[in-house]
């Protein structure tokens, strides 16, 4: 049983260190990102949100070697996929934030858009959309 166990955590090793890694990077960048905003205390949420993130990851990866032992279904690789995308985003986020890295994304927009003839507006919108309250969903839908 143990070897079975460990053999899906090596089979999967290097997509459970990605994994890791990106946590690590975002969360990294998190904490530039309030130090930048004059955010940073170590009561600050974004801290304490940090570390049921991390459990909350390494359970979602437990499941899948559970699944994946229980049920022979190769799902710990997806699991970490997911995770890593959303971490992605999330440094995306946090990279955006940071004037420097934002003048490199803006330069790097406008090189494509010029060498491709892409309109820049339309890669670089990042407008929210607007927001619609439920009870105009409801006129809407409903016709009431």
């Amino acid at each position: 049983m143990l070897d079975t166990i460990l053999n899906i955590c090596t089979r999967n090793e290097k997509v459970i260190l990605c994994c890791a890694v990106m946590v690590i990077l975002d969360t990294l960048l998190g904490i530039t990102k309030a130090i930048k905003n004059d955010e940073f205390t170590f009561t600050s949420t974004g801290l304490r949100k940090c570390v049921p993130k991390i459990i909350e990851y390494i359970a979602i990866i437990i499941f899948g070697i559970a699944i994946e032992f229980t049920f022979d279904i190769k799902c710990v690789i997806i699991f970490c996929v997911l995770l890593i995308i959303t971490e992605a985003i999330s440094i995306k986020e946090n990279l955006t934030s940071i004037p420097i890295i934002q003048n490199l994304f803006d330069k790097i927009i406008s090189t494509i858009s010029s060498n491709y003839g892409i309109d820049e507006d339309v890669i670089g919108d990042t407008e929210e959309p607007e927001q619609i309250e439920f009870e105009d969903l409801n006129k809407h839908w409903f016709k009431i």
